[in-house]
Parts: structure tokens; C-alpha cells; sequence
């Protein structure tokens, strides 16, 4: 039986014209954050588990290394 999402309302929080690409999850599958695009994929957004857009860039790599660090 697939498993069905814990918060439907989740994907309206998100802009219109965003795609969501990454949702990340903790081990008792709450949301952590998530990151988008435009829909041309020119610029990226991270939010955070309430949705609260953090901030953007150009690419997937900046946003990583501006809130996570680097590894």
C-alpha cells in the first residue's frame, strides 16, 4: 500500500511557479527543509519546516554551502 503524505497542505505553502526538487526529512519523518526553482531553474530557494522561505541562489550548491557548510 503506497504511503500517502503526512500533510497534504504542505505543496500549496510553496510558490505557484516553483518546482519542488529536495524535501528533507529526520528519522521521525518530520520536515527539516526543502528547496525549489523557478520553473526555468535560474534561481533556487530553501525553506524551512514551517515553509519560511530562508533565502536563494543561483545554484543548489550555494544554498548548501551558505546554511549547511561546507564537508
Amino acid at each position: 500500500m503506497p504511503r500517502t503524505k503526512k500533510d497534504a497542505t504542505e505543496a500549496v505553502s510553496i510558490g505557484k511557479n516553483e518546482v519542488r526538487w529536495v524535501s528533507v526529512y529526520d528519522i521521525n519523518r518530520n520536515l527539516r527543509y526543502a528547496i525549489t526553482s523557478n520553473k526555468d531553474r535560474s534561481v533556487y530557494y530553501i525553506y524551512d519546516k514551517d515553509f519560511k522561505k530562508l533565502g536563494k541562489a543561483k545554484t543548489p550548491d550555494e544554498l548548501k554551502e551558505k546554511y549547511f557548510g561546507k564537508e
